[in-house]
């Protein structure tokens, strides 16, 4: 499955056996209600050993990217993409 997102930039974390990443992107939509204004920013699931594969691309962020990823199970059984694979799609 591919997706087009803006990535602002990732981290990746090693704690107690258990590895993994995030990929931090914007929402689509812009938000105006009582307590929050402008876009929210999501995070997404990678694997841990990905963010060596994503600092090719640091120079670029934040950036518009074509994601290449799967659905798979996230915290308390929700179904959450996780990124594979990246493509900028403007390079600078």
């Amino acid at each position: 499955m591919k997706i087009q997102l803006t990535i602002l930039g990732a981290d990746r974390y090693s704690v107690d056996g258990s590895k993994g990443g995030k990929i931090y992107t914007l929402d689509d939509n812009t938000v105006m209600e009582a307590d929050k204004v402008g876009r929210n920013v999501i995070a997404m699931k990678c694997d841990y050993d990905f963010i060596d594969q994503l600092k090719q691309h640091a120079q670029l962020m934040p950036a518009l990217f074509e994601c290449e990823g799967r659905m798979v199970q996230g915290s308390k059984k929700n179904a959450t993409f996780e990124i594979t694979a990246v493509t900028p799609l403007n390079k600078k």
